[in-house]
């Protein structure tokens, strides 16, 4: 019986290396999101890990899915991908309203067998409607210059530097998604033809998940 048990330690042994060759194959992202103005996790948010690969020796500027899923109930979430030559690696993550993250990685910290770390902050959207109207009194060549001061802006349309409006153009608005939950400062003024030009700032709060409208007549 003796040799019999020996020979089943061997099968045994031969097995769990091989398991543990296999799992060496694999690449591991895990962490958790949470809710960067209150610090609860987020649930149900989708993640997913992009990469760029040396093939040979072809870089792909492309950046591929590697793998993806969503959080659980307490926020975590657990990816594993099979083993390429890494050159870039990212971590998207999107979650109905609140503004997505991408977070780039480090492409040496991943290694087979290794268990990659990374907790993200996704932050609730809100919506600013920017309206500009002239008054009829204005004279021809006024001008208003107006910018925001602290606005973290999650699109291409609005960002914190000056824009100029003459009374040539037409009353005009746009609306912009920003982080949710805060003060957004502003500032313009108001350039006249004959001197007494204006300077103003304000601020107004932006909720989360709502529009917020800021109306300036000139």
């Amino acid at each position: 019986m003796k040799p019999l048990r020996n020979f089943s330690l061997i099968l045994l042994t031969i097995f769990l290396t091989n398991c543990k060759k296999n799992e060496d194959t694999k690449y591991h992202l895990q962490g958790r999101v949470y809710n960067g103005r209150t610090g609860n996790p987020l649930s149900d948010v989708f993640v997913e890990v992009e990469q760029q690969i040396l093939e040979g020796n072809s870089f792909s500027a492309v950046y591929t899915s590697a793998a993806s899923g969503r959080t659980n109930g307490e926020g975590a979430y657990d990816l594993e991908w099979d083993r390429e030559n890494l050159v870039e690696v990212r971590v998207n993550a999107d979650k109905g309203q609140f503004i997505p993250r991408t977070v780039q990685l480090s492409a040496t910290s991943f290694e087979p067998g290794k268990v990659v770390s990374q907790n993200i902050e996704l932050f609730p959207e809100a919506f600013v409607k920017i309206a500009i109207q002239k008054n009829t009194s204005l004279t021809n060549n006024a001008s208003i210059n107006i910018r925001f001061e602290n606005a973290n802006f999650d699109c291409f349309c609005c960002d914190n530097t000056w824009e100029s409006y003459t009374t040539a153009i037409p009353d005009t608005s746009k609306t912009c998604r920003v982080y949710g939950d805060t003060w957004l400062k502003y500032r313009y003024e108001i350039i006249k033809s004959f001197g007494q030009d204006e300077l103003i700032r304000d601020s107004i709060y932006c909720p989360s998940n709502i529009q917020t409208n800021v109306s300036i007549e000139w």
